[in-house]
C-alpha cells in the first residue's frame, strides 16, 4: 500500500525520509523524524508507538537495529507491519512482516533503506535503492528520485494519491527551528510525487530568500543583495522574493531598483501597492515619495 525510503547523507550529516502511497495523508501516518534522534517509517498497518518509542531510544544512543528488534518482540501484530529505522549515526534497520500484502519487501544497507508493500510489481524496493545510490545532487533531490523510480515501476497497486518528504539534522543544535531542514507533504493530489518535487523547488527558493534576508539583518547588506540578485536571475517574478529584495534595496538607498523589484509584485495584483505603503507606515521601508 506504500513505498518509502530513509537515508543518511555522509557529506551533510542529514537524515532524510520520503514516502508515497494511495492512502490519503500518508505523511503523518507513516513518516516520523526528529533532529538528533532519527527517522522511523511505519507502514502496511502503521503503529505510531514504533515512532514515539523508537525515536526516544535512538536519541538516547541505542542503534536502530537494537531498537527495532526489541520493539518487534513485544508486538502481537508484528506480522502485519513494515518498518524502517535510521539512527543519528546513519545505521539502518528494516523489517517486512510475513502478513504484509504482496508484493512486499525491503533492502537496507549502507545508511539507506527502501521498502514497500502492496506494490504492483516485485522488487520495486531494490530498484529504488539503486536509483538513490546512483543519483547525484542533494539528499532531498535523491529521495524524490527514489520515489519517482518506485512510481515508474508501478508503485502502489491501487494508484497514487499522497507523498511526503522530511530531512532533519543528525545532530540537534541549540537552534531547533533550524534542525528541520525540509518538511513537505502532499495529502491528496493526482500526481503527488511531481507535486512534491515542485514544492521542493519552492522550498529551496524561499529558504535561500529567508537566509539572505537574515544575512542583511546580521549586518551584511552587500552579501544579502548579492544573493537576492542571484535569485532574481533564476526566478525574477516571484512576488515573495521580489518584495524582500525590494525592501533591502530601499533600505540600502537604491530606490530605482527597489521600485523595479516591487514592480514584479504589482504585476501580480495592485494590492501589493497598498502592502508597500503599509510597510512604510510600519517603519519597514523609508517614507520616500519616490518609492511610494
Amino acid at each position: 500500500m506504500t513505498f518509502s525510503i530513509v537515508a543518511y547523507d555522509v557529506r551533510t550529516h542529514e537524515l532524510g525520509g520520503a514516502v508515497a502511497s494511495f492512502a490519503f495523508g500518508v505523511g503523518p501516518l507513516a513518516l516520523w523524524a526528529r533532529p538528533g534522534a532519527g527517522i522511523v517509517i511505519t507502514q502496511m498497518i502503521p503503529e505510531a508507538s514504533y515512532a514515539a518509542v523508537g525515536l526516544d531510544r535512538m536519541e538516547a544512543g541505542e542503534a536502530a537495529d537494537t531498537v527495532l528488534s526489541s520493539l518487534l518482540r513485544t508486538d502481537a501484530g508484528a506480522g502485519q507491519r513494515q518498518l524502517a529505522m535510521l539512527d543519528p549515526q546513519g545505521k539502518v534497520a528494516a523489517y517486512t512482516g510475513a502478513q504484509c500484502v504482496a508484493y512486499a519487501g525491503h533492502q537496507a544497507k549502507a545508511g539507506i533503506s527502501t521498502q514497500g508493500a502492496m506494490l504492483l510489481n516485485v522488487g520495486i524496493w531494490d530498484e529504488m535503492y539503486e536509483a538513490f545510490a546512483s543519483a547525484a545532487g542533494s539528499l532531498t533531490a535523491r529521495l524524490i528520485t527514489a520515489l519517482e523510480k518506485g512510481q515508474e515501476l508501478g508503485g502502489d497497486i491501487r494508484g497514487h494519491r499522497a507523498a511526503a518528504l522530511i530531512v532533519v539534522r543528525a545532530e540537534a543544535s541549540d537552534r531547533p527551528w533550524r534542525d528541520r531542514i525540509v518538511d513537505l507533504r502532499i495529502d491528496d493530489h493526482p500526481e503527488p510525487i511531481k507535486e512534491l518535487r515542485r514544492l521542493l523547488r519552492l522550498n529551496q527558493l524561499y529558504s535561500a530568500s529567508n537566509n539572505a534576508f537574515e544575512t542583511a539583518l546580521s549586518g551584511d547588506m552587500a552579501g544579502a543583495l548579492a544573493e537576492f540578485a542571484r535569485l532574481e536571475q533564476d526566478t525574477p517574478d516571484d512576488p515573495d522574493v521580489a518584495s524582500r529584495h525590494g525592501i533591502l534595496l530601499a533600505l540600502s538607498g537604491d530606490t530605482a531598483n527597489a521600485r523595479r523589484r516591487f514592480g514584479a509584485c504589482y504585476r501580480i495584483t495592485d494590492a501589493w501597492r497598498d502592502v508597500v505603503r503599509r510597510l512604510a507606515l510600519a517603519g519597514f521601508l523609508p517614507d520616500d515619495p519616490r518609492l511610494l
